[in-house]
């Protein structure tokens, strides 16, 4: 009896033992496979174009959820801290309310949450000036990059190029910016500093290179940049100004911002990623370091928004800024009859500006802004608040008043409706039928124009005078005092010179 209950007894600890071992693979299966397939793999995760949006949105993701969305995917594909890394494309802080608010004070705790350890330089980051850039580093614990941007000193704006070793592999990125940032990037700002001199990227390219190969031996160079990179929906192939990179021998991979697209695939056989904007998207390289292969992903998290929680730490940090301006926010100017475009919204603007100069004695000739004034769009029914107009023109342009002769204004007025680079078209108000080629006429544009911005020439202007007046407080008080929608706006703009064609006479 006692031989029989001590067999019965061992038998229960082993039957014990393998429930429990059961249970165990039930509950860390998924892992272990994982890690089993993750194995000789590295992971670089990354995302681009944020632009300071931290609120969930009809086109924005919202930072709370990203976190979570990351970490989930992070876990299905076996990534740990110790085989991946997180960077980012560029245009990471200008745009976003809570983010234009305070300079950029919500993007930098999101950024050091998610460990993002190096940032290509985008055009827009250098919005508000240099200044920031060295605060938002400390605050973010990352690093810009960019190697072909320099101040008009030839001194060098951040650093060229960053190695990381995971998991005993070194991975170096090599950071740039696109060269339409010269056209981009404020004119303040460039003043402030110098002006700004961008080398030729493949040549930069091809010379660091070099210097990293022989200095650093590293096992792997990623191309990390802001610059533009698009995807044809129909057969998959990658075009775009990344297409010079993608031909340079020594790039294993190209991680590209600046368009605001999906970009998954192989273009002249390097893998190239772009991961939307807004945080709707995350990009993914994996690594097969035994099979010597990257694989380009990049995940739809906007699809699955509905089933991502938010991040308490995040959220809570967005919830505590959203209360601190809660009287911009909830402040209500006006409640939109229509849909509006950005087209919409510019047409609106410039004859408002015409004929707010012209009551106040102040006539101009013309007004014209540049098609990328306006960030968003408004839906009908919305409620418009300090938050909405300071997200539709998220800049800090200013209304500038400049004297051009007859044939720079029909240049100008002709670049407005037909943008180069795949640029928005922008808008323009005149009561001018014929131009005289000789004569000099005053006209208001935006401080962002002047005196290249978006590839217009205004370099021979005369009596320029900046108002100080920033155009989204203009927008405001048109709002406010107007509605957003007057009753000359017809959806048809029946009242508006939509297209027209200037004479020179």
């Amino acid at each position: 009896m006692h031989e029989s209950n001590k067999s019965l007894s061992t038998f229960n600890k082993i039957f014990v033992l393998i429930l429990f071992a059961l249970f165990f693979f039930a509950q860390h299966s998924s892992l272990i496979l994982a890690n089993q397939t993750s194995a000789g793999k590295l992971f670089i995760f990354s995302l681009n174009d944020l632009h300071g949006y931290a609120d969930e949105s009809n086109s924005a993701l919202g930072f709370a959820k990203f976190v979570t969305g990351l970490n989930e995917y992070k876990k299905n594909l076996g990534a740990t801290e110790n085989n991946s890394l997180v960077v980012a494309a560029g245009d990471m802080y200008q745009g976003g309310f809570l983010s234009n608010i305070s300079y950029g004070d919500i993007v930098s705790p999101f950024l050091k949450s998610i460990k993002v350890k190096v940032c290509a330089l985008g055009n827009h980051d250098l919005d508000w000036g240099i200044k920031h850039l060295r605060r938002w580093e400390r605050d973010g614990g990352f690093k810009f990059l960019s190697s072909n941007i320099r101040s008009g000193n030839g001194e060098s704006i951040c650093k060229a190029y960053k190695i990381f070793n995971i998991s005993g592999y070194k991975i170096a990125f090599l950071g740039l910016t696109t060269v339409e940032s010269q056209f981009t990037i404020p004119y303040s700002t460039l003043k402030n500093i110098g002006g700004v001199h961008f080398d030729d990227p493949t040549q930069t390219t091809k010379e660091l290179i070099q210097k990293i190969r022989s200095s650093d031996a590293p096992d792997y160079i990623i191309a990390l940049v802001h610059m533009g990179a698009m995807q044809d929906s129909a057969n998959g192939s990658i075009y775009g100004e990344i297409e010079a990179l993608s031909r340079i021998e020594g790039i294993d991979a190209i991680i590209a911002g600046h368009t605001h697209t999906k970009v998954a695939g192989f273009l002249n056989k390097k893998p190239v990623i772009e991961a939307c904007s807004y945080g709707k998207c995350i990009g993914a390289l994996e690594i097969d370091t035994k099979n010597h292969t990257i694989k380009p992903m990049v995940k739809d998290l906007y699809a699955e928004r509905a089933s991502l929680l938010p991040n308490k730490n995040i959220d809570d940090l967005i919830k505590a800024n959203n209360l601190k301006y809660q009287k911009e926010i909830n402040t209500v100017l006006s409640v939109s009859s229509n849909n509006l475009d950005y087209k919409s919204l510019s047409k609106y603007f410039v004859k408002k500006i015409f004929d707010d100069l012209k009551n106040d004695g102040k006539s101009v000739d013309a007004v014209i802004i540049n098609g990328g004034l306006f960030r968003t769009k408004i839906n009908k029914g919305d409620s418009i608040s300090y938050k909405t107009i300071k997200e539709l023109i998220p800049f800090d342009n200013t209304l500038v008043f400049v004297d051009i002769s007859g044939s720079d204004l029909a240049k100008a007025i002709h670049h407005t409706q037909n943008m180069p680079n795949q640029r928005k078209e922008g808008a323009f108000y005149t009561n001018i039928s014929n131009i005289t080629h000789n004569k000099y006429y005053k006209v208001a544009i935006s401080s962002f124009m002047y005196p290249n911005g978006d590839w217009y020439d205004f370099s021979n202007a005369k009596n320029v005078f900046d108002t100080q007046t920033l155009l989204s407080d203009l927008m405001l008080r048109f709002v406010r005092e107007y509605g957003i929608w007057s009753t000359c706006y017809t959806i048809n703009f029946l009242c508006f010179i939509d297209h027209m064609e200037i004479g020179v006479l």
